[in-house]
């Protein structure tokens, strides 16, 4: 069971690592960034803590070269009959990503339902992470956004998410509490 949740963790991590580049012909590099909790800054930010004193902080800019930088994708979801939203965050300056998988109500809230619903952090360095489907979380500032993508269109998100529950050592199966703050910056 545990070689099988160390797969499935390191799977998806792999998975979102590959869906993050997206462009946009919308070039906001001149917006404030002074308030880390306003997504329309230009860097996507966390801080994220455990109950064992343990704090992770960071920011990514949104921009690479002229690209936007997307770190969520919204898509259809027939399932559910609604959308399901997918951010990834990849910090490489703290060798850090953080995952989370929601489906989102017709409100656009997060569906958090035990299952379906996933929050993941990999650190790098440590070659371990965390995971959690055990967890509440909110939206403020949801806003949606249709950027060029390879000439196409791709919906992303912009939102700060604040979120706390459980959420347990993918390789030694220790639990702890977290709670944390993310901040997805608008294209």
């Amino acid at each position: 069971m545990k070689t099988l949740k160390n797969t499935l963790f390191y799977s998806f991590g792999l998975m979102l690592t590959f869906i993050v580049f997206a462009c946009s012909n919308d070039d906001n590099g001149g917006e404030d960034s002074s308030n880390t909790h306003h997504p329309s800054g230009d860097a996507h930010t966390y801080e994220i803590y455990f109950d064992n004193g343990k704090e992770l902080k960071g920011s990514v800019s949104k921009y690479l070269t002229n690209f936007y930088y997307s770190y969520t994708f919204i898509e259809y979801n027939p399932e559910t009959n609604g959308d399901r939203l997918t951010m990834v965050l990849i910090d490489q300056a703290n060798n850090l990503e953080i995952g989370l998988g929601v489906n989102l109500d017709e409100n656009n809230n997060p569906i958090i339902d035990g299952e379906t619903s996933v929050f993941v952090i990999y650190e790098l360095d440590e070659n371990y992470g965390y995971i959690t489907n055990n967890f509440t979380a909110t939206f403020s500032n949801y806003q949606k956004f249709i950027i060029d993508y390879y000439e196409d269109e791709l919906e992303v998100a912009t939102f700060t998410l604040e979120l706390e529950g459980a959420i347990s050592n993918t390789i030694t199966g220790e639990a702890y509490q977290f709670s944390g703050v993310v901040t997805i910056a608008a294209p």
